[in-house]
């Protein structure tokens, strides 16, 4: 995943995020690659960016 690739993840109840990544860097504690998410967000139930881990480049968890 890189800076400029779209994110969608789909959260609790079934609600749907996208997001662009803005930045991105390796968590050395587990070897996945961050990535920080700018959100679009209509609702705004989601914080306008969300860190998140990717390993082997899935989600580790979905956004809560």
């Amino acid at each position: 995943m890189k800076i400029g690739d779209l994110v969608t993840v789909v959260g609790v109840g079934g609600v749907r995020f996208f997001g662009l990544v803005i930045r991105t860097w390796i968590n050395w504690d587990n070897g996945g690659q961050m990535v920080t998410v700018l959100w679009n967000d209509d609702d705004q139930t989601a914080e306008p960016t969300t860190e998140i881990t990717l390993v082997d480049g899935e989600f580790l968890a979905n956004i809560k």
